[in-house]
């Protein structure tokens, strides 16, 4: 079956090592930042094209994606050719509008005072804004099924911010997520935090995502990424003692820096999470 051989032939192709380093450097705009990979998590991307091609298809034009992880359990599925969970997922990402942009502490905390101040805005469509990443979900759900596919992802709730500190904002939602092909359906409903973090006067956001609302799935999806981001700080603290200081260009407190609207492509962002655990699921219906 079309579906089931591409991806698992995807999967094949990844190392046994799968990129298995404590820590990572990625570009992002003129400075380099360094993501240590989440405690009891292996990185995904970047390993196979296919594999990638499936996860770009859920990431909003306004976000690039710098790398993605998964659990070593995950891991040892893709490495053995079976079909794995994929239900809790970890991702670093950044907004392609401060990309070119050094942001001063100054920016940073008007950028803060931005979020909440979106947050708490009922008024805010998020679902909206989501058309574009259905539409090109559902283009590659069908290609990789070989079949007509349906795909609704709606319903995001904001939770609210959890944690703040002078670097980083940390907020949770959930969004629920309807998929059907040859008749048979799927719904659920997704968990995810994310932080808005400043390193070298960039702002990168960090993802944590868990299939299920339960107790157990917020408690996952909240400290590991507490614990990440932490991480994630530190590593960077350490890394400018050895790289000259980036400069930082005020844009008085962020009037310049374009935050107006910053909050959906943020939200949005969470659902790349789900796009390699929709078609996995997906390929375990169809080979049922």
């Amino acid at each position: 079956m079309k579906f089931a051989s591409s991806l698992l032939l995807a999967f094949l192709a990844l190392p046994a090592t799968a990129l298995l380093a404590e820590e990572i450097d990625v570009e992002w705009g003129d400075v380099t930042v360094r993501i240590p990979v989440p405690e009891g998590f292996a990185r995904i991307d970047g390993v196979n094209a296919e594999f990638d091609d499936i996860q770009a298809s859920f990431i909003p034009p306004s976000n690039e994606l710098l790398a993605m992880f998964a659990t070593p359990a995950d891991r040892q599925a893709l490495e053995s050719g079976n079909v794995p969970e994929m239900a809790r997922t970890m991702n670093v990402q950044g907004l392609k509008q401060f990309k070119a942009a050094n942001i001063s502490e100054r920016d940073f905390s008007a950028l803060q005072a931005e979020i909440k101040k979106q947050y708490g805005n009922p008024k805010i469509d998020f679902d909206s804004a989501l058309e574009a990443i259905e539409k090109s979900g559902a283009s590659k759900l069908e290609e990789v099924a070989g079949d007509d596919a349906n795909l609704d992802i709606g319903g995001i709730k904001p939770l609210g911010i959890f944690s703040e500190d002078e670097n980083s904002t940390s907020f949770s939602m959930t969004f629920d997520v309807a998929t059907e092909i040859e008749g048979k359906k799927e719904k659920s409903t997704m968990l995810a935090t994310g932080a808005f973090v400043r390193l070298h006067g960039k702002v990168v956001n960090l993802y944590c995502n868990a299939n299920g609302t339960t107790a157990d799935d917020m408690k996952f999806a909240k400290n590991s990424l507490l614990s990440w981001k932490d991480r994630t700080l530190a590593s960077n603290a350490a890394l400018a003692d050895v790289m000259a200081a980036q400069p930082t260009t005020d844009m008085g407190g962020g009037r310049k820096g374009g935050l107006k609207g910053l909050l959906k492509p943020a939200l949005i962002g969470a659902v790349v999470g789900l796009g390699v655990a929709l078609f996995l699921a997906f390929g375990k219906t169809k080979n049922a």
